[in-house]
């Protein structure tokens, strides 16, 4: 493994941060460039997840600040998030093809 981002890489990368962007732009209903607990949960009901109010709250209090979750707080939830969801076959996949079974 390289360490580096060949173009492509960089062109999917920028093509996702960019949708999040987007979503995060439609979620933020004051343009404050924040988004408030009521709004994260539309976010994260948006993509498809459907969590506990525990849950959401532990997402809150791990990703804003003063009751308020950055840009950079919302894309760091959505990777954890979509690492946690990841169908379960591309993880076979993984393993399969990193030789680890």
């Amino acid at each position: 493994m390289s360490c580096s981002m060949g173009f492509n890489e960089f062109k999917e990368l920028w093509a996702v941060l960019n949708g999040w962007k987007q979503h995060f732009m439609s979620i933020d209903k004051d343009m404050s460039g924040t988004v408030d607990p009521q709004e994260m949960g539309q976010a994260v009901s948006s993509m498809g997840y459907r969590l506990s109010p525990q849950a959401m709250n532990c997402i809150i209090k791990r990703y804003s600040s003063n009751g308020k979750i950055s840009f950079d707080d919302y894309v760091a939830c959505s990777v954890k998030l979509r690492s946690l969801t990841v169908h379960p076959m591309h993880h076979e996949h993984l393993r399969e093809a990193s030789g680890f079974m």
